[in-house]
């Protein structure tokens, strides 16, 4: 048999690979048990993403289509553009006044965000 110069791992990388391809990559989908946090939670709106990145403090935001700007809270990357959004909020009072807390699940992430 002519080597077709795959000899990596014994022959074996082209297996491998090829086996990699098949792996559902609804595998990394949100489960429910990713939504645990969001017990008490509402959803308000569904939308997309219109513009995302980092703001003057290093913070990362994003611009939600007909919602505003969002903060996301322990963001390592900007979600990208046109990504759907689902806002989740919940309405309650810290030290005597009234707040909202957001939840915004962008794609298959769930992030905890402020305005």
């Amino acid at each position: 048999m002519k080597n077709c110069g795959w000899s990596f791992f014994g022959g074996r990388l082209c297996v491998i690979l090829l086996c990699a391809a098949f792996i559902p990559f609804k595998l990394l989908a949100l489960t429910a048990d990713d939504l645990d946090d969001a017990i008490g939670y509402t959803v308000i709106a569904t939308s997309s993403v219109t513009a995302s990145g980092e703001n003057d403090d290093g913070d990362v935001f994003v611009k939600v289509r007909d919602h505003g700007e969002f903060v996301l809270d322990r963001a390592t990357l900007a979600p990208l553009e046109l990504s759907n959004v689902v806002i989740l909020a919940e309405s309650t009072v810290f030290k005597g006044k009234a707040i909202t807390l957001y939840k915004l699940v962008i794609d298959d992430d769930i992030y905890d965000a402020h305005r």
